[in-house]
């Protein structure tokens, strides 16, 4: 694992995930959980949805959590950021981020379309 990075393109995001099938307990060097195998498609299934959309991103980075659930920040263009953080056995927590202004909600995979569509400025969610 190289750890998130900036400017991920979709392949880089998918393989990063990828690479957190490995990790044991103990990864990160403390109490890091490892990560269940089906989340980590989940987040790749994620990912792959958003490629296909073609959204105009100026990136998207993933993240391990100690905790064993995995962050996906979305950055879209005019300072829209979507922030998605994936648990086992849980919806999405997710956090749409414009002009200093934080949203948080909770969303099933199914109910991504008009988030993503926000953050690529094709639409405006209140």
């Amino acid at each position: 694992m190289t750890g998130p990075r900036k400017n991920c393109s979709f392949d880089e995001c998918r393989a990063e995930l990828e690479s957190y099938k490995g990790l044991e307990s103990g990864w990160d060097g403390y109490r890091g959980s490892p990560f269940d195998s089906g989340l980590v498609s989940q987040v790749q299934s994620v990912v792959n949805q958003i490629e296909a959309l073609g959204l105009p991103l100026d990136d998207i980075i993933p993240g391990p959590c100690s905790d064993g659930s995995i962050d996906l920040e979305v950055d879209g263009k005019g300072g829209r950021i979507l922030h998605l953080l994936f648990q086992p056995g849980e919806k999405i927590q997710a956090t749409r981020v414009c002009d200093g202004v934080y949203t948080e909600f909770w969303v099933e995979t199914n109910e991504l379309q008009e988030h993503l569509d926000w953050v690529g400025g094709k639409v405006h969610v209140g």
